[in-house]
């Protein structure tokens, strides 16, 4: 099976294509959402537009790389921005696909 996560972080945006648990294809943009977050609170529009183009743009990458299952993951600026939730339904409507809110316990393990 090969699947794919995209991980939304602080500082970057990842993508990792996997088969058979060894890594195909990665790539990573550098968004700094956690610098929003902690200078005004929330990730400004233009933001929220880059990272929903960011992940549409993974996920179609890891459709070219034919995966059988995507997970989008969003870690700490999911629970710190005050429009966490414009966040995930931006990234979700983009991407096509459900998108999974870590919990701080999650994000550590």
């Amino acid at each position: 099976m090969r699947i794919a996560v995209v991980d939304i972080g602080s500082t970057t945006v990842r993508l990792e294509v996997a088969h058979a648990g060894r890594p195909v294809y990665r790539q990573r943009a550098w968004l700094w959402l956690g610098d929003a977050v902690e200078a005004v609170g929330a990730i400004p529009g233009p933001k929220l537009d880059g990272v929903a183009s960011c992940v549409a743009g993974y996920v179609g990458r890891a459709r070219e790389h034919g995966v059988d299952r995507v997970d989008v993951l969003v870690t700490s600026p999911g629970r710190q921005a005050a429009n966490a939730v414009e966040l995930l339904e931006r990234v979700e409507r983009a991407a096509g696909v459900p998108v999974r809110l870590l919990t701080a316990a999650e994000e550590a393990r």
